[in-house]
């Protein structure tokens, strides 16, 4: 990144394909002089121009958002989740919009782009009813006369670093919780397709979110190095490749950040004899060929005990897949793969379907479900070499990741009342020790 001014403005004919910053609330242009094209994938024509944040302007995006965060903490969370009830209907309503937006950048067809913000659209929905994964616990009388208990809150300024394969779907399973449980957020899109965050972002901010609780930079490299640099982010996620994601692993752990790495995945799945031959063709050609394969849970490798016989002709001469005899051999494959994302079996069998959960080692296990992607009330639990870090994205471990515990301990003098001699007992538990 350069060091170039900050002056936000409207676009100039020079800059109108120019992509916007999002800075305290404002889109702003940026002075960037370094620009990535973005092409429509079936035509190659020129959609937008992707500025390289510069320095100034990275620093204030982050400055925006640590300046909005103490407000926004004490914000009522149901303030906080009546913003996000009135994003989610904004999505709603604009979902052909979105999704042309996907399909025009990214290249997948509209019915799959509306699926990516669909799936997006479940973690801002829960999100409206974060309050029950935001509760503490309590202990009453710990000792005579003194309680204690836990609350949650947030870190501060958190930021997300968004992968190309999904515009809308992966942004919002971060800030949304993130912003929910307390916290302000630094999204960095894929520079390959930001045009569905930035949609997201004028929704949000239509929905009520207040100036500086949502910011978007926009870069590569640089600007990645910048967010797990910088000492006022707290947090990272991240969505990507395994080269990336070890990068910013280790580098923003080394920086006392906390971070979750979702990375690559290589997802088996296993055919038993007995599993129902169209179901499962269908399911297997569709996990594996649908998006261009383009997902971290696409399955690319099916494991057939007992060889693929009457699976073969089904599944098209070129499809490749492998062969082994028992359930615990294919088992064995699974867990050599360095990657624990997603896996599936296909069976009628329950013994062999518990026999495969128990055992295998991936995050997230399908019984003739090809691709298990949890829905937002559990979270997405990827093992081994697919992530980095202890707290997984959305669901309860997301807000976790986003929140921190903090202990109390009480003890409140009797106004009205007369206190207990120090050395009264309880019948009975005059052995029981101090």
């Amino acid at each position: 990144m350069d060091g170039a001014a900050l002056e936000g403005g409207e676009l100039g004919a020079s800059d109108q394909l120019s992509v916007p910053l999002l800075i305290d609330g404002k889109f702003v242009t940026s002075e960037a002089t370094e620009h990535i094209d973005v092409l429509n994938p079936a035509t190659q024509a020129l959609l937008c121009r992707v500025p390289i944040t510069t320095t100034r302007e990275f620093n204030a995006a982050v400055q925006s958002a640590k300046d909005a965060f103490p407000k926004w903490r004490d914000t009522a969370l149901p303030t906080r989740a009546r913003v996000m009830f009135k994003f989610q209907e904004l999505i709603r309503a604009n979902m052909d919009v979105l999704a042309a937006s996907i399909t025009s950048e990214q290249g997948k067809t509209l019915a799959d782009a509306k699926g990516d913000v669909f799936r997006g659209l479940e973690v801002v929905e829960a999100a409206c009813g974060i309050a029950p994964f935001m509760m503490g616990e309590m202990v009453e009388n710990v000792a005579t006369g003194i309680d204690c208990y836990s609350i949650r809150q947030p870190l501060g300024v958190v930021a997300g670093i968004c992968p190309f394969n999904f515009p809308a779907m992966v942004p919002l399973w971060m800030f949304p919780m993130a912003i929910t449980s307390g916290n302000t957020f630094v999204l960095k899109p894929s520079e390959k397709d930001p045009g569905a965050a930035h949609l997201l972002a004028e929704l949000a901010m239509q929905a009520g979110l207040p100036k500086g609780v949502l910011n978007i930079v926009h870069g590569s490299h640089g600007v990645v190095n910048a967010i797990l640099d910088h000492p006022d982010i707290k947090a990272i996620s991240f969505v990507g490749s395994n080269t990336a994601g070890r990068h910013i692993y280790t580098r923003g752990c080394a920086n006392g950040k906390r971070v979750q790495s979702n990375m690559g995945a290589k997802n088996h799945a296993v055919v038993m004899q007995d599993a129902d031959v169209d179901s499962t063709v269908k399911a297997l050609t569709g996990a594996a060929f649908g998006a261009a394969g383009q997902r971290c849970m696409a399955i690319s490798a099916a494991v057939f005990v007992g060889g693929m016989g009457k699976f073969r002709e089904p599944l098209l001469a070129h499809a490749r897949a492998l062969k082994v005899d028992t359930l615990d051999q294919a088992i064995a494959v699974v867990n050599a793969n360095e990657h624990g994302n997603g896996c599936a079996i296909f069976t009628r069998s329950g013994g062999a379907a518990r026999r495969f959960q128990n055992a295998v080692e991936v995050g997230m296990v399908g019984i003739n479900v090809p691709i298990p992607v949890p829905l937002p009330f559990f979270s997405f639990t990827g093992w081994r070499g697919s992530f980095a870090g202890d707290l997984h994205m959305y669901g309860k471990a997301g807000v976790q990741f986003y929140t921190q515990p903090k202990t109390i301990t009480s003890k409140w003098a009797a106004d009205d009342a007369p206190a207990a001699p120090s050395n009264e007992r309880v019948p009975g538990l005059d052995k029981v020790g101090a």
